[in-house]
């Protein structure tokens, strides 16, 4: 399953990702991340990340693999 798709409030764990980009926010494989909040229209998600809260499109959300995380929150 990708970002985009987790539910509000989902704890989950970053599977794969190999953009540069991400690599820059902290998006590496095994990072816990935690879904705060999507925009009203849906275009965007807001997720919780090594103590920072980050805002990005739905269509970079997409590109991030995540697995349900069974430990807990951020």
């Amino acid at each position: 399953m990708n970002l985009a798709e987790a539910g509000l409030g989902e704890c989950v764990i970053v599977a794969v990702g190999d953009n540069r980009r991400l690599f820059e926010y902290g998006f590496f494989v095994g990072v816990r991340l935690c879904v705060m909040a999507f925009s009203p229209k849906g275009g965007s998600v807001l997720v919780a990340l090594n103590g920072t809260m980050v805002a990005m499109r739905k269509s970079l959300a997409r590109l991030i693999e995540v697995e349900i995380c069974k430990t807990g929150g951020v």
